[in-house]
This record gives C-alpha cells, sequence and structure tokens, in this order.
C-alpha cells in the first residue's frame, strides 16, 4: 500500500531560552493560510509566532501481519522546508557592523563566529533575530514574499 502524506506547520514565538513551538496540520504548504493561523496563536507571556515551517511526511498505515496481529504504521519526514519569517527586516553582517550600536555586540560576535551573513529580526512584541539562511524567506503579514535567501 502507498504510504500517504500529511503536511503540517509549526509556528515559532520567543520562549524564555529556545523558541516555544505550536505544531498544527495545513493542508498544503501555502504561506498566506500559515500566516492567517499564524494570528490565531498565542504563546506563553503573550508571545506571537515570528516564523513558521512546513514539513511532509509520509505515514504508512497499519496492517495485518498474517496472524492475527498488526505492523504498526511508521512515519518519515520526507520534506521540510527552510523558515519563514513573519514581516521581518533582513540584515547583512555588514549593515549590522555600521551602527557600531555596543548593544548588539553579542550578536555580531554570534554572526561572525558562526558566519552568518544575513539575520532576519522580528518584532512582534519581542525581538527576535535569527539567521537569514539559504532557503529562508521574509513574508508581508499576510503571506506575500518580501524576499527569498539566496
Amino acid at each position: 500500500m502507498n504510504p500517504l502524506e500529511e503536511h503540517t506547520v509549526t509556528f515559532l514565538s520567543a520562549g524564555t531560552l529556545m523558541a516555544e513551538t505550536t505544531t498544527r496540520p495545513i493542508a498544503l504548504w501555502d504561506t498566506t493560510t500559515a500566516c492567517a493561523m499564524a494570528k490565531e496563536i498565542v504563546e506563553r507571556h503573550g508571545a506571537r509566532p515570528f516564523a513558521f515551517f512546513f514539513r511532509t511526511e509520509a505515514v504508512a498505515p497499519d496492517s495485518p501481519d498474517g496472524v492475527g496481529g498488526v505492523i504498526k504504521g511508521g512515519r518519515k519526514l520526507t520534506r521540510r522546508s527552510g523558515c519563514y519569517f513573519i514581516n521581518g527586516k533582513v540584515e547583512t553582517l555588514a549593515e549590522v557592523e555600521s551602527r557600531t550600536d555596543p548593544s548588539e555586540s553579542i550578536l555580531l560576535e554570534n554572526m561572525r563566529c558562526n558566519g552568518y551573513t544575513r539575520v532576519c529580526t522580528v518584532v512582534n512584541g519581542y525581538r527576535s533575530t535569527l539567521p537569514f539562511e539559504s532557503g529562508d524567506v521574509n513574508l508581508d503579514p499576510d503571506g506575500k514574499l518580501i524576499e527569498v535567501c539566496p
């Protein structure tokens, strides 16, 4: 029997040490639908999603084992998107360096040490800055394309 495909969208919101996540099923990898879903999510301390990513899993159904039992089907990740930032501001290392803002010294050090040439900052109640890497996308609040990282 052919495995079925299931799609999910995982939303990222500002957390204390790591991002809070909420995962929901979605019919297709559709940024407009995902951005509309993001507007309904509120995490701890009022945090709202700053980004999301899609996943597709192949789902094999349970099947009879031939002797009266059942072999449990399994799940396998088949595709994962890059990160879709919601209404972010993308900046290069040179742009961040040019501000010479002492409060950004840790950001600059992280960018230099980890080889990040671009970051995306989203402010949606909380400020979140993450690497903007190949395959990542910056969207407007309604899911329309602003910029794609090459």
